[in-house]
C-alpha cells in the first residue's frame, strides 16, 4: 500500500522537532524510551503512532505542528 502524501509529512515534521529538541537519534530514542530506528522511520517518511506523539508531546515537541504543519501560537 503507498503512503500517502500527508503521511509523509507527518513523519518528516516528526523527525524535524525531534531534531530541535535532541542532538542525535540515540539522545531521541533514550528520551522516547525506544530504538533509535523508530526515529529514522520518520526520517522515511513514515508516520509516528498516537502513542509517539503523545511522547512526543510530553517532551516538547509541537504536535500541532508535527500533524499539520502550523505551529502552535506562543
Amino acid at each position: 500500500m503507498a503512503r500517502r502524501k500527508a503521511d509523509v509529512q507527518i513523519g518528516y515534521r516528526a523527525e524535524e522537532e525531534v531534531f530541535r529538541l535532541f542532538p542525535s537519534h540515540p539522545a531521541a530514542a533514550a528520551a522516547l524510551g525506544s530504538d533509535r530506528k523508530i526515529v529514522y522511520t520518520w526520517h522515511q517518511g513514515n508516520a509516528p503512532t498516537a502513542i509517539y506523539l503523545q511522547r512526543l508531546h510530553e517532551l516538547g515537541a509541537d504536535v500541532l505542528y508535527i500533524l499539520t504543519g502550523q505551529r502552535m501560537a506562543c
